[in-house]
Formats: structure tokens, C-alpha cells, sequence
């Protein structure tokens, strides 16, 4: 597999929207969540509820922000500032592969260089198990944020 991870570029819009909302429905369904954050979740990444400079818009908030690529297409993406991951999408077909793990550590050298000693997420209840295996340990247990089931993460860098 030929993975190249580079920085967000603003041409990759529109394909990092429909990775997130695809991923996110997929493996985060009302078990996780209820059916409001789903939906305002959902609607955060539509590409058709949103025009490409309100997406830019709400990307360009995260400063650090990296698209793992292969001759496909995009298949992976995170975006986050230096302590806090918002968001880790990997395309479900490729998951399993090393892509969610080449772009976290990515993620935390820019983090690391940015003068930041740790990072955390909101983690999914779908995602904990791969955070654990990358050194993230909870610091609660099952928390509701904004109708969303997450543990909160944080790993030391």
C-alpha cells in the first residue's frame, strides 16, 4: 500500500466531508448516540447543507489538519489543535491497515512541535480500543457530550 500523509489542502473539501459523514454513519449509530448529535453531526460535514467556503471555514478552526493518501483517493484524515484530536476518519474499506496510526503519529510530532505535552479526544465508543492499543488511557468513564456517548482520552507525548 502506497500511503502518503500531506497537509489539507482546500481542494480536498468536499472528499474529507464525505469521508467524516460516511465513517461516522457507518460505525456511530443510535447505540452511541442520540438521534439529534447524529444528526447535527451529520449535518456539520453535508456537503449539501454546506457550501465549500462554510466547510473551509469550519476546518480552518482546527491548526493542525493532515489527509492520508493513496492512489484511490483520500482514505483517512485528522484534524485537531495541539492538545485535542476533533476528529479521525479512516475509509471503513481500509481500516485495519495502519492509516488511523500513520496519521495520529502525525498528528502528535506537529502537536509535539507546536509545544504541546499531551493530546486528548472525545473518543467514540466505537474508536476506544484502537486509542488504547496507541497509548491513549481514559480519564472518564462513558460521558454525554451534546447527546454524544464518548470516554474522554489523553495520551502523554
Amino acid at each position: 500500500m502506497d500511503m502518503r500523509i500531506r497537509r489539507f489542502k482546500e481542494t480536498d473539501v468536499f472528499a474529507v466531508a464525505d469521508l467524516a459523514m460516511r465513517t461516522f454513519q457507518k460505525y456511530n449509530g443510535l447505540d452511541f448516540y442520540d438521534e439529534e448529535a447524529i444528526t447535527n453531526t451529520l449535518d456539520y460535514f453535508d456537503t449539501t447543507k454546506n457550501t465549500k467556503e462554510r466547510l473551509l471555514e469550519k476546518f480552518s478552526k482546527k491548526s493542525i489538519f493532515f489527509i492520508a493518501e493513496d492512489s484511490d483517493g483520500i482514505a483517512g484524515m485528522i484534524n485537531g489543535v495541539p492538545n485535542r484530536i476533533s476528529s479521525l476518519f479512516v475509509e471503513s474499506c481500509k481500516q485495519g491497515k495502519g492509516i488511523g496510526k500513520m496519521l495520529l503519529e502525525k498528528f502528535e510530532i506537529e502537536a509535539k512541535a507546536c509545544g504541546s505535552n499531551y493530546v486528548s479526544i472525545e473518543s467514540s465508543l466505537y474508536a476506544v480500543d484502537f486509542y488504547r492499543r496507541m497509548g491513549f488511557h481514559q480519564t472518564s468513564d462513558i460521558v454525554n457530550h451534546m447527546g454524544l456517548k464518548v470516554y474522554l482520552m489523553e495520551k502523554e507525548l
